[in-house]
């Protein structure tokens, strides 16, 4: 699988490109492959929620991989 780890208090950094072209290999090459998003700073104040952050990445479009977006503090 993949980990993407994002800054959810900087989430417009990723927002334009959105997830496929973060890695843009693995959506083709490796089908089926489970994607990870944590969503670290999840707890700093006006931090994105997963909600705003399922809808910055597009990971609704995401038809043929299973995705999971998990808020955590490191």
């Amino acid at each position: 699988g993949v980990i993407v780890v994002i800054d959810a208090t900087k989430l417009s950094q990723v927002e334009e490109e959105g997830i496929y072209n973060i890695f843009p290999k693995i959506w083709d090459d490796i089908p089926d492959i489970p994607v990870l998003v944590l969503a670290n700073k999840s707890d700093v104040p006006n931090s994105s929620s997963v909600d705003q952050i399922v809808e910055a990445l597009r990971l609704k479009n995401i038809t043929n991989h299973k995705w999971l977006v998990l808020p955590c503090s490191v």
